[in-house]
């Protein structure tokens, strides 16, 4: 009876010095966590005792309880030289922008809104080319302009200032009419539009403010009828100048 005794306990205690010698041998996962605030934790992963957090063995003394809404990234691994970037890289990617925006005139009737759409491509954080079409409205015309767009941001960053330029060619529709004046035609022309702004870049795109300074330059020709019965004909050579402010949107 105290062999079999014997013989359980010094099962039961290999079978325990095995399985500690087995949990020992097998190393946890090393991992970098990276935080909102922009700082990390390194060290290893370790089975938490709290929901809703990550455990991670600092050092033989130390454990980290980091919330999971407080992790921006997490890395299997040991820190990189620089942290992981949280938003679309900046070069050799094609991209599409939206824009919506006001022009503001001289006076109070001028203050109407644009809407463009641009696609291009990026070859470097300081050239984007894009080619685009929008919609502008003046009085008393709206044009629909076809455009070539240059774009560069000065800091490779999540907040980025940039520049922009706009060039292209304008068609001009007019819903003009007065009595006794009949519209003859209507001709586009040069569109300027340069200007800065600042963006805040994500993994799928961005959204910048921008603000700038349109020229626009259309013609109108037209027949006018005076008090005696007669006619006579006008070229109107017109040159639209507008401060203007764009919300967008790219991806």
């Amino acid at each position: 009876m105290i062999k079999i005794f014997v013989f359980t306990t010094s099962l039961l205690f290999g079978v325990v010095l095995l399985t500690f010698g087995q949990t020992d041998s097998i190393p946890n996962q090393e991992i970098t966590v990276y935080l909102r605030n922009g700082k990390f934790v390194h060290g290893y992963q370790t089975l938490s005792p709290f929901e809703g957090y990550l455990t991670v063995e600092v050092d033989q003394f130390t454990l980290k309880h980091v919330p999971y809404r407080k992790i921006r990234y997490i890395l299997n691994g040991p820190p990189l030289p620089e942290p992981p970037p949280v938003y679309k890289p900046m070069d050799n990617t094609f991209i599409l922008s939206l824009l919506f925006g006001i022009q503001y005139g001289s006076e109070q009737g001028d203050n109407l809104a644009t809407i463009s759409f641009a696609a291009g491509y990026v070859f470097h954080p300081l050239l984007e080319a894009s080619v685009g079409i929008g919609f502008m409205q003046y009085d008393p015309v709206s044009t629909t302009t076809l455009f070539v767009r240059t774009k560069g941001v000065f800091i490779d960053g999540r907040w980025s200032p940039f520049y922009f330029a706009e060039v292209g060619s304008s068609r001009v529709h007019s819903s003009f009419y007065d009595f006794g004046l009949e519209l003859l035609d209507t001709r586009g022309g040069l569109m300027l539009h340069p200007g800065f702004g600042i963006q805040r870049r994500f993994r799928a795109g961005a959204v910048f403010l921008q603000m700038g300074y349109r020229i626009q330059r259309a013609e109108l020709n037209y027949q006018v009828s005076d008090f005696w019965g007669g006619t006579l004909e006008v070229q109107e050579r017109l040159t639209y100048r507008r401060v203007t402010v764009h919300l967008g949107v790219s991806f």
